[in-house]
């Protein structure tokens, strides 16, 4: 059943639970956030309100292939495994909610990219050097 938050899909839901979604967060978690939902936008072509909207009126199996396709153009665009990490975070975060408040019934499913594990280059001794 869906929230009195956020009753139903439409043009004025999204900014709503976009608003819920960031509330709360420290002023660096909301920049990059910001910045994560819009990059995500752009990919899916349209303002950050409108992406999303349309992101979550969708099947599973469609939101799942647009976070993979999503996942696969930032690994073109060589962006840095933390970075994409992150910003998937952001997607299935925000999915998250959705889903807790009645809005979607479904999960994203896309795994993070794995990152390399860099080896301790500092030579013998300790943390201090010595």
């Amino acid at each position: 059943m869906p929230s009195a938050l956020v009753p139903t899909l439409d043009s004025t839901s999204v900014p709503e639970l976009i608003r819920t979604f960031l509330d709360g967060r420290s002023p660096h978690t909301l920049t990059a956030y910001g910045r994560d939902l819009d990059d995500f936008a752009r990919f899916l072509t349209g303002s950050r309100q409108e992406a999303i909207g349309r992101f979550f009126a969708q099947p599973t199996p469609a939101a799942n292939a647009d976070v993979l396709r999503y996942r696969h153009d930032l690994a073109a665009r060589h962006v840095a495994p933390a970075t994409v990490n992150r910003r998937l975070a952001a997607i299935r975060s925000l999915t998250k909610l959705a889903r807790l408040l009645g809005v979607v019934p479904w999960a994203i499913e896309v795994q993070d990219v794995p990152q390399e594990t860099l080896r301790d280059t500092r030579g013998q001794g300790g943390r201090d050097g010595r």
